[in-house]
């Protein structure tokens, strides 16, 4: 498994296709993909995406506080979240088409913790 940047706006906390393959990419743009190198070297010629090496994705311990603003946002209604955003000053740019999906929502919110 290879771990590889998306570089295309728009593609944070979403699913992409790749070689007929459903990836999700997560809030830092980071996809893992099982490929071979002449799969991906298409992609990676045009500027779609880039490979990450392991050191350089920084992995951050999880604290109590973080798990607990975790929780209470899966507790949230939609309408909840969207206020939390506004009240967080959240440029409403940012999660506009996220407005309609509880779960897209919550990842938008999770990745500002």
């Amino acid at each position: 498994m290879r771990r590889f940047r998306c570089n295309v706006v728009g593609c944070i906390n979403t699913s992409i296709s790749i070689l007929n393959k459903i990836v999700a990419v997560d809030g830092d743009g980071i996809l893992e993909l099982d490929a071979k190198d002449d799969e991906i070297r298409s992609f990676l010629d045009s500027g779609y995406m880039s490979e990450v090496k392991t050191e350089d994705v920084t992995e951050t311990p999880e604290s109590d506080e973080t798990d607990e603003l975790k929780s209470a946002l899966e507790k949230m209604s939609l309408d909840e979240m969207i206020a939390l955003a506004v009240k967080a000053q959240y440029p409403e740019s940012e999660y506009s088409k996220m407005m309609k999906n509880e779960k897209l929502m919550r990842k938008y919110l999770i990745s500002k913790i």
